[in-house]
């Protein structure tokens, strides 16, 4: 008995590109064997397997390749239990072309809030290798994107900024939009140090100085800073004083000094830095005729005013004692001695509009040939120097002009007042209502004046034209060891007492 060959059943089949296709591998067997197949060729674009369908016949699941659209084929053939083999056969496979929607790629990213800008590249794949492009669907909320392409930059509205953002986004193939895709940014609170710049200070021989050492460092985040840590200079002592720090001079004779401190934002990082002393004499130097500012009459004033409680290091026994020198100033091709004032320093309800008032022990003495301190022509009524209790005042080589006020034009004086080689010219002791003017050039109120070569000229008041003196339940003296009082009205000089007070005028060289 013969045992015939299978025959096995070629054929087609078709589906679209990403399905899945089943197929089916049959034959016939004459003898009715149960068949088995064995695949020759398989196919090149896809995978496969397969499984018992019945007797003759398997079924095969291909699966085609990710983008893959076109033809492929199998070849097989079948095998009786005789093992006769059949023919080869083919299944040919067509897969048709269908666009698969790309798929776009969410995206997270931190950085510090401290950055101004986040880049950001986005992207999608898409299973046909088609060229993407992208559009965003929904923007961000505390920011904006700019760029092109696949290539953006985030903004923060704020920086800093601490905190999360995201937006949306699709990439297309030029047939189909992707599902949209989440960009997820955040933006953190880091830990940074402060940024701490040097400072410079000045003290003067013996005293402190209080120094504002966080005024020019700032924290990243905004942080409230503290100093927490000094070290000590060669030349004095430090010590923390809220946000400042407080120098104190040793009083040798150093020019400079350092030290550092630190400071601390609460964030557990911390930054040091220097700060660099420059010590000063008692002595300052003029190099301004401007009515205020630096190098001015009036700095050196305030810088008299801003020490005159201190007790000078290392016995601390005493108070400083200074001297504003006031030379001549280049004013464009010649020198000008003219020193004027324009605004008010104090106003006292009291005494009146005062353009400079002395509080500490200091000496004005001009550089040179006389020098003049006036009342600007612009400026309101006001006196020249008002001598605080307690202060000392002396004046040598100068000219005071043109002051204004009710109780002495130029001074008023309740401290210890020295004129040396000075001229008092042209000031008015000014009534005001009911009230005369009193003391043209100088207003002396239970205080002690010195003249020693001191002129009162065309000085005006209703009495005391020149000097006007008062006790007041306490002694006052004035003491002309030379003086001259020419052309003041009112009388030259007025000496007066009330209560118990004693007012001296003790003339040694005096021409009225």
């Amino acid at each position: 008995v013969t045992d015939p060959a299978p025959v096995a059943n070629g054929g087609e089949v078709r589906g679209d590109q990403g399905q899945e296709l089943q197929i089916y591998l049959s034959g016939h067997d004459p003898q009715g064997d149960q068949l088995e197949p064995a695949i020759v060729s398989p196919p090149a674009h896809g995978r496969y397997f397969m499984y018992r369908f019945s007797n003759s016949t398997f079924a095969l699941i291909y699966n085609p390749a990710a983008g893959f659209y076109g033809t492929d084929e199998i070849t097989f053939t079948m095998a009786d239990a005789g093992g006769n083999v059949s023919a080869p056969k083919t299944i040919s496979i067509t897969v048709n072309r269908v666009n698969l929607p790309p798929v776009a790629t969410a995206l997270t990213r931190s950085q510090s809030g401290l950055l101004p800008t986040m880049a950001l590249t986005l992207a999608g794949t898409d299973p046909e290798d088609d060229p993407l492009t992208v559009r965003i669907v929904t923007p961000p909320s505390h920011g904006i994107l700019s760029g092109s392409g696949t290539d953006f930059v985030y903004t923060p509205a704020t920086v800093p900024f601490e905190g999360t953002d995201s937006f949306s986004y699709v990439v297309n193939d030029g047939e189909s939009d992707s599902a949209p895709a989440t960009v997820s940014l955040s933006f953190i609170r880091d830990a940074r140090p402060p940024v701490v710049r040097a400072d410079f200070a000045t003290a003067y021989r013996g005293l402190s100085t209080r120094v504002n050492v966080l005024g020019n460092d700032a924290d990243d985040w905004g942080n409230e800073m503290f100093v927490y840590e000094v070290s000590q200079p060669a030349h004095g002592t430090v010590s923390i004083f809220g946000d400042d720090v407080m120098y104190v001079h040793n009083g040798d004779e150093a020019t400079e000094d350092r030290f550092t401190y630190s400071v601390s934002n609460f964030s557990g990082v911390t930054s040091t830095e220097t700060v660099f002393v420059t010590i000063r004499s008692h002595v300052i130097t003029l190099p301004s005729l401007a009515d205020s500012g630096p190098g001015t009459l009036r700095e050196a004033v305030e810088i008299v005013n801003r020490h005159a409680g201190m007790s000078l290091a290392p016995d601390h026994t005493a108070r400083a004692e200074w001297t504003v020198q006031l030379p001549p100033v280049q004013v464009g091709s010649s020198l000008s001695r003219d020193y004027s004032l324009d605004t008010v320093g104090e106003d006292d309800p009291s005494l009146g509009a005062s353009a400079l008032v002395v509080k500490g022990l200091v000496s004005f003495v001009s550089m040179g040939a006389p020098v003049e301190i006036r009342r600007s022509a612009d400026s309101v009524p006001m006196r020249l120097f008002s001598v605080a209790p307690y202060a000392r005042a002396t004046f040598q080589g100068i000219k005071l002009h043109d002051g204004i006020a009710r109780l002495g034009g130029a001074i008023h004086n309740q401290g210890e007042l020295t004129l040396r080689n000075s001229v008092l010219e042209g000031n008015e002791a000014r009534a005001f209502y009911d009230e005369p003017g009193l003391g043209g050039a100088v207003y002396t109120r239970n205080g002690s004046v010195q003249l020693d070569g001191a002129t009162f000229r065309d000085n005006k008041a209703d009495d005391g034209g020149g000097i006007y003196q008062i006790a007041e339940g306490t002694s006052a003296s004035v003491t002309a060891t030379r003086a001259t009082f020419i052309g003041n009205t009112g009388n030259d000089f007025r000496s007066t007492a009330t209560g118990i007070g004693q007012a001296d005028f003790h003339a040694v060289d005096l021409t009225a």
